[in-house]
C-alpha cells in the first residue's frame, strides 16, 4: 500500500488538452454569472433599499465636498457639520418630494373617474368629426387606458418606495459611519502595496465618475422640471407640481424616462381640458425643453468623461428594468459605469470595459492614462 501511495505522489498530474480548460473556464464563468443574477433576482428585496442607500450617499459625499469650501473667519467648517448638513438636505429633499406626491396622487385618484368621462368624449367627438364609426381596434385601445388604475400604480410604487425609507436612512447612516475606517480594511484584505494602490485607483474613479454623473444628471433634470412646470402653469395644467417632480424622477432612466415625462402630462391635459390645443401645447413645450436638455445641455456638461456605449446603456436599461423594475431603470448607468471603471483596472477583466465604452479606450486612473484594444 505504502509503495502504491509512493508512485502516486511521483507521478506527474494528468495534462488535458487545451480545449477542455477552455471548457473549464467557460462553464465556471457561466456558473458564476448565472449564480449572481439568481442572487440578484432573489435578494432584490434586500439589495434595492442598500443601492438606494448608497446613491443617497454619494449624493451626501458629494455635498460635503461643497460644504467643506465654506470657510468661517477664514477657517473651515468642524468635519461633523458637512456630513451632518448634507445629510439634512438630502433627507429633506426626499421627505418633501415624497409628500408632494403622495398628496398629488390622493387628489389625482379622487378626480380620475372625471378625467376619464372626458377622455373618452373627446375620443368619440372625434370618431365623429371624422366621419368614423367602425372602430373596434381604437376602442380597445382606449378601453385600456384607465386613469384610476394608472393613479393607484403610481400610488403603490410610492406607498413601498416610503414604507423602505427608514431602513435606507439607517443604511445611509452606517455608511457615513463606516466611510473612514474603508481604507485600513482594505489594507488589511489586500496586502500587496500595488494592488492596494490599482484598487485605490479603480474606487477613487468610481467616486468622481458616479458623483459626475449624479451631480450632471440632477443638474439638468432640475432645468428641465422647471421649464416643464412654467409651461404647464402657463397652460392651467392640474398637478403641475407633481408632473414637474415626475419629469425630474424620469429624467434619471435613460432614453424612454424622458419620452414617459411628456406622455404623462399630455395624456392628462387631454383628459382635463377635452381639447388637443393644450395638450399640443404641452406636448410640443415639454419635448422641445427634452430635447435642448438632452442633445444640448447634457453633453456638453458630462463630456466624454463617461465614454459609454449608448448599445451598452440600452442594454443595461433593459437588464436591470426587468430584473429590479423601475428601480433597476434608474441606478442602471451608474451600475454600468462601476463595472466598466473596476474591470478597466484588471489585465483580465479590461477586455468587459473595452466592449462596454463607447470608443473602446478606457481609463486607468487619475493620470488620465488610458488603453484600448
Amino acid at each position: 500500500m505504502a509503495s502504491f501511495l509512493s508512485k502516486m505522489s511521483t507521478e506527474p498530474a494528468p495534462e488535458y488538452p487545451a480545449w477542455t480548460n477552455q471548457l473549464l473556464r467557460i462553464a465556471s464563468a457561466s456558473a458564476m454569472v448565472v449564480t449572481t443574477f439568481w442572487l440578484l433576482l432573489i435578494g432584490k428585496t434586500f439589495l434595492i433599499p442598500l443601492v438606494l442607500a448608497m446613491a443617497l450617499w454619494f449624493m451626501i459625499e458629494a455635498l460635503n465636498g461643497l460644504w467643506r469650501r465654506v470657510k468661517i473667519a477664514g477657517r473651515p467648517i468642524p468635519r461633523i457639520l458637512p456630513a451632518l448638513l448634507s445629510t439634512v438636505v438630502i433627507f429633506g429633499i426626499v421627505f418633501a418630494f415624497l409628500s408632494l406626491i403622495t398628496a398629488n396622487v390622493t387628489s389625482m385618484a379622487a378626480s380620475a373617474g372625471t378625467y376619464q368621462e372626458k377622455l373618452w368624449t373627446l375620443y368619440t367627438d372625434t370618431l365623429a368629426a371624422c366621419g368614423i364609426e367602425e372602430t373596434t381596434l381604437a376602442d380597445n385601445l382606449m378601453g385600456q387606458i384607465d386613469l384610476a388604475q394608472l393613479t393607484a400604480t403610481i400610488g403603490a410604487r410610492l406607498s413601498s418606495l416610503a414604507g423602505d425609507t427608514i431602513l435606507i436612512a439607517m443604511y445611509v447612516v452606517f455608511l457615513l459611519l463606516e466611510r473612514p475606517f474603508f481604507d485600513t480594511k482594505l489594507c488589511a484584505l489586500v496586502k500587496s502595496e500595488s494592488k492596494r494602490h490599482s484598487i485605490r485607483l479603480a474606487l477613487r474613479r468610481i467616486d468622481h465618475q458616479v458623483k459626475v454623473y449624479l451631480g450632471v444628471k440632477v443638474f439638468v433634470s432640475l432645468i428641465t422640471a422647471v421649464g416643464a412646470y412654467i409651461i404647464m402653469r402657463l397652460v392651467k395644467l392640474d398637478f403641475a407640481e407633481f408632473w414637474a417632480v415626475l419629469i425630474f424622477a424620469l429624467n434619471f432612466i435613460p432614453y424612454i424616462g424622458s419620452t414617459i415625462a411628456t406622455l404623462l402630462p399630455t395624456l392628462l391635459a387631454l383628459a382635463q381640458f377635452g381639447s388637443f390645443t393644450q395638450a399640443l401645447i404641452i406636448f410640443g413645450g415639454v419635448q422641445a425643453i427634452q430635447m435642448t436638455v438632452g442633445y444640448v445641455v447634457e453633453p456638453t456638461m458630462m463630456g466624454n468623461s463617461l465614454n459609454i456605449s449608448p448599445l451598452a446603456v440600452m442594454i443595461a436599461l433593459t437588464f436591470w428594468g426587468l430584473l429590479w423594475g423601475i428601480t433597476g431603470m434608474f441606478i442602471s448607468v451608474p451600475i454600468t459605469v462601476i463595472i466598466m471603471i473596476a474591470c478597466a483596472h484588471f489585465e483580465s477583466s479590461r477586455w468587459v470595459a473595452v466592449v462596454l465604452s463607447k470608443d473602446g479606450a478606457v481609463q486607468l486612473g487619475d493620470t488620465g492614462q488610458t488603453t484600448s484594444k
